[in-house]
């Protein structure tokens, strides 16, 4: 005799199947139950934790879980085969859901996404970019500012001074003035704005405003239009002595001496 099955199940038999059915691959399930695996365990529900979880389900709410791991596991199915599933059609039928208008919502929903996230994409290079050659074009603004307002440039005077103390280099070229100045003497004729020299001019061209002749120190036109200001070398003290004496020296000549001549008779006298 067939042993007789009973017209409904008890909680206890919901829950084995509910137990069979249940798989942590669900995500959307276990995040609407609140079932979500701790971090560090890879994902998956320690070992009994899944008993304690369907345990803890009132008799009433079996029935519905199970209908949902059904449901899961062909929405889980449909997506890895790209398959549609009729038993999920036929549930949608039954539970009255619009399922065209699902995919047209969900369609629209998709491409609105895409088109937000190429907008953002396109801000953030776009900011990038602006900030890029903002920083280039600020740059570039205190450059021509410090040239406008006459601010030393690499092969000022006032750079070439300061590199010579602090390394040595071409020390010798360097005048020292009691009053703490100091100016550059030079072997040809040289600007002292940007340090153009006869034979390397300024890259538009330009011509000499000032020379000064015991230096060779001068200022080019370039140079003045940006408004930059030629000093001229002015010696005082003991320092302007010594300078005056040797221009002195190299104009007076000193007399050379010439022999008097001497008559037979002073001779013989």
């Amino acid at each position: 005799m067939a042993p007789k099955i009973p017209e409904s199940l008890a909680a206890p038999e919901l829950r084995i199947i509910a137990g069979e059915l249940y798989n942590d691959d669900f995500p959307v399930l276990v995040e609407l139950r609140g079932w979500k695996p701790k971090k560090g365990s890879g994902g998956y529900l320690p070992h009994g934790e899944k008993a304690k979880r369907l345990q803890s389900l009132k008799p009433a709410e079996l029935a519905p879980f199970i209908n949902q791991l059904l449901l899961a596991r062909e929405i889980h199915r449909d997506y890895a085969y790209g398959n549609r599933s009729d038993y999920l059609l036929e549930a949608a039928s039954r539970y009255k859901i619009n399922v065209k208008k699902i995919e047209l919502d969900f369609t629209k929903e998709l491409k609105e996404k895409k088109f937000a996230e190429r907008k953002a994409a396109t801000a953030k290079k776009k900011t990038q970019t602006s900030a890029k050659s903002g920083s280039s074009e600020k740059r570039e603004n205190a450059k021509n500012a410090a040239n406008a307002a006459g601010a030393p440039t690499p092969n000022s005077e006032a750079a070439k001074i300061a590199h010579a103390l602090h390394s040595g280099e071409g020390r010798d070229k360097v005048h020292l003035h009691p009053d703490g100045s100091a100016h550059m003497v030079y072997d040809e004729d040289t600007c002292v704005g940007c340090g153009c020299t006869h034979l390397s001019p300024c890259p538009g061209g330009c011509s000499w405003t000032n020379i000064e002749a015991h230096t060779k120190r001068g200022l080019c036109s370039a140079c003045k239009a940006k408004g930059i200001k030629f000093v001229p070398v002015h010696f005082k003290g003991k320092e302007g002595a010594q300078m005056a004496a040797k221009k002195k020296a190299k104009k007076i000549k000193p007399a050379s001496k010439k022999k008097e001549k001497t008559t037979p008779a002073q001779a013989s006298g």
